[in-house]
Protein backbone atom coordinates (compact mmCIF):
# COMPACT_ATOMS: atom_id res chain seq x y z
CA UNK A 1 0.00 0.00 0.00
CA UNK A 2 1.31 3.35 -0.70
CA UNK A 3 0.55 6.70 0.92
CA UNK A 4 0.86 9.40 -0.28
CA UNK A 5 1.44 12.85 1.58
CA UNK A 6 -0.10 16.13 1.00
CA UNK A 7 2.22 18.56 1.00
CA UNK A 8 1.46 21.74 3.14
CA UNK A 9 -0.32 24.58 1.50
CA UNK A 10 1.96 28.05 1.81
CA UNK A 11 0.12 30.26 4.49
CA UNK A 12 -1.12 33.59 2.46
CA UNK A 13 -0.34 37.04 3.96
CA UNK A 14 -2.32 39.04 3.20
CA UNK A 15 -1.73 43.00 2.62
CA UNK A 16 -4.89 44.65 3.65
CA UNK A 17 -4.42 45.46 7.19
CA UNK A 18 -6.31 42.45 8.82
CA UNK A 19 -5.03 40.43 11.60
CA UNK A 20 -2.29 38.04 10.78
CA UNK A 21 -1.32 39.82 7.40
CA UNK A 22 1.99 41.04 6.46
CA UNK A 23 1.84 44.12 8.92
CA UNK A 24 1.44 41.63 11.96
CA UNK A 25 4.31 39.28 10.71
CA UNK A 26 6.67 41.75 10.75
CA UNK A 27 6.09 43.38 14.29
CA UNK A 28 8.01 43.55 16.69
CA UNK A 29 7.84 40.69 19.08
CA UNK A 30 5.52 38.24 17.03
CA UNK A 31 6.53 34.72 15.88
CA UNK A 32 10.31 35.17 16.82
CA UNK A 33 11.71 31.97 15.41
CA UNK A 34 14.32 29.98 17.61
CA UNK A 35 18.25 29.63 17.01
CA UNK A 36 17.68 25.77 15.41
CA UNK A 37 14.53 27.29 13.11
CA UNK A 38 16.15 29.84 11.49
CA UNK A 39 19.07 27.47 10.63
CA UNK A 40 21.92 28.87 11.88
CA UNK A 41 24.17 28.94 14.87
CA UNK A 42 23.44 31.94 18.20
CA UNK A 43 26.21 34.44 17.83
CA UNK A 44 28.47 34.56 21.23
CA UNK A 45 26.11 37.56 21.80
CA UNK A 46 23.27 36.00 21.46
CA UNK A 47 24.62 32.85 23.42
CA UNK A 48 25.73 35.57 26.48
CA UNK A 49 21.77 36.95 26.64
CA UNK A 50 20.40 33.78 26.74
CA UNK A 51 23.07 32.54 29.97
CA UNK A 52 22.66 35.56 31.86
CA UNK A 53 19.33 35.76 31.73
CA UNK A 54 19.15 32.69 32.84
CA UNK A 55 21.57 33.02 35.72
CA UNK A 56 19.64 35.79 36.37
CA UNK A 57 16.55 34.04 36.78
CA UNK A 58 18.11 31.47 39.03
CA UNK A 59 20.28 34.24 41.12
CA UNK A 60 23.04 31.64 40.21
CA UNK A 61 26.28 33.78 39.59
CA UNK A 62 29.09 31.12 40.15
CA UNK A 63 31.41 30.77 37.47
CA UNK A 64 30.50 33.56 35.77
CA UNK A 65 33.33 35.21 33.04
CA UNK A 66 33.33 38.16 31.29
CA UNK A 67 31.01 36.79 28.26
CA UNK A 68 28.59 36.45 30.67
CA UNK A 69 29.07 39.94 32.18
CA UNK A 70 28.98 41.43 28.54
CA UNK A 71 25.66 39.54 27.88
CA UNK A 72 23.91 41.07 31.00
CA UNK A 73 24.69 44.40 29.66
CA UNK A 74 23.27 43.53 26.50
CA UNK A 75 19.98 42.41 28.33
CA UNK A 76 19.84 45.15 30.05
CA UNK A 77 20.86 47.48 27.28
CA UNK A 78 17.78 46.05 25.32
CA UNK A 79 14.97 46.46 28.21
CA UNK A 80 16.34 50.27 28.99
CA UNK A 81 16.65 51.36 24.91
CA UNK A 82 14.48 48.54 23.41
CA UNK A 83 17.55 47.34 21.19
CA UNK A 84 20.37 44.81 21.63
CA UNK A 85 23.69 46.88 21.57
CA UNK A 86 24.54 46.12 17.31
CA UNK A 87 28.79 47.43 18.56
CA UNK A 88 28.87 43.75 20.28
CA UNK A 89 27.37 41.81 17.32
CA UNK A 90 30.98 40.98 15.28
CA UNK A 91 32.99 38.39 17.09
CA UNK A 92 36.43 41.01 17.69
CA UNK A 93 33.94 43.47 19.46
CA UNK A 94 32.50 41.11 21.70
CA UNK A 95 35.84 39.07 22.85
CA UNK A 96 37.53 42.78 23.55
CA UNK A 97 33.90 43.31 26.02
CA UNK A 98 34.54 40.33 27.43
CA UNK A 99 38.03 41.06 27.88
CA UNK A 100 37.17 44.32 29.57
CA UNK A 101 34.36 43.13 31.70
CA UNK A 102 36.37 40.09 33.04
CA UNK A 103 38.70 43.04 33.50
CA UNK A 104 36.88 45.28 35.47
CA UNK A 105 35.53 42.06 38.18
CA UNK A 106 39.05 41.00 38.58
CA UNK A 107 40.72 45.23 39.26
CA UNK A 108 37.64 46.45 40.94
CA UNK A 109 35.57 43.76 42.45
CA UNK A 110 38.42 41.49 43.53
CA UNK A 111 36.41 38.50 41.77
CA UNK A 112 33.83 38.62 43.29
CA UNK A 113 30.55 37.79 40.95
CA UNK A 114 28.04 38.77 42.81
CA UNK A 115 29.33 42.09 43.52
CA UNK A 116 30.01 42.76 40.30
CA UNK A 117 26.36 41.45 39.24
CA UNK A 118 25.04 44.25 41.63
CA UNK A 119 27.17 46.87 40.00
CA UNK A 120 25.90 46.51 36.53
CA UNK A 121 21.91 46.06 38.07
CA UNK A 122 22.54 49.33 39.92
CA UNK A 123 24.52 50.89 36.99
CA UNK A 124 20.99 49.85 34.86
CA UNK A 125 18.44 51.16 37.25
CA UNK A 126 20.15 54.39 37.39
CA UNK A 127 20.00 54.79 33.38
CA UNK A 128 16.65 53.70 33.34
CA UNK A 129 15.68 56.11 35.60
CA UNK A 130 17.79 58.70 33.70
CA UNK A 131 16.25 57.77 30.38
CA UNK A 132 12.83 58.34 32.05
CA UNK A 133 13.67 61.39 33.09
CA UNK A 134 15.11 62.78 29.41
CA UNK A 135 12.08 61.65 28.31
CA UNK A 136 9.37 63.22 30.39
CA UNK A 137 11.78 66.53 30.12
CA UNK A 138 12.53 66.35 26.06
CA UNK A 139 15.88 65.72 26.07
CA UNK A 140 17.98 62.91 24.60
CA UNK A 141 21.00 61.14 26.18
CA UNK A 142 23.69 59.11 24.87
CA UNK A 143 23.26 55.51 25.78
CA UNK A 144 25.04 53.56 28.11
CA UNK A 145 27.97 51.96 26.38
CA UNK A 146 29.94 48.62 27.46
CA UNK A 147 33.57 50.95 27.80
CA UNK A 148 31.69 53.15 30.45
CA UNK A 149 29.64 50.25 31.84
CA UNK A 150 33.30 48.47 32.55
CA UNK A 151 35.15 51.26 33.51
CA UNK A 152 36.74 52.81 36.57
CA UNK A 153 34.98 55.66 36.49
CA UNK A 154 31.07 54.22 36.45
CA UNK A 155 32.44 51.77 39.28
CA UNK A 156 33.56 54.91 41.38
CA UNK A 157 30.25 56.44 41.07
CA UNK A 158 28.84 53.10 42.02
CA UNK A 159 30.97 53.52 45.44
CA UNK A 160 30.33 56.36 45.95
CA UNK A 161 26.28 56.14 45.74
CA UNK A 162 27.05 53.33 47.87
CA UNK A 163 29.30 55.76 50.71
CA UNK A 164 25.92 58.09 50.40
CA UNK A 165 23.53 55.13 50.74
CA UNK A 166 25.07 54.09 54.02
CA UNK A 167 24.99 57.83 55.32
CA UNK A 168 21.00 57.52 55.68
CA UNK A 169 20.28 59.00 52.21
CA UNK A 170 17.03 57.81 51.02
CA UNK A 171 16.96 56.36 47.89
Amino acid sequence: MIVRRRKKAPAVISTDGGDGGLAAFLTHGTRRPKADQRGRKLSELEAAMIDAEKRSASGDWDGVGGATLVGLYAVCHRMVYGVPPADLAERASFARAAKIAAGCMHKHFADDRDAVVEFVRWSWVREEGREQWAARNGQTRNRLGFLLQFSPSLVTDYRVDQQRGSRGRKR
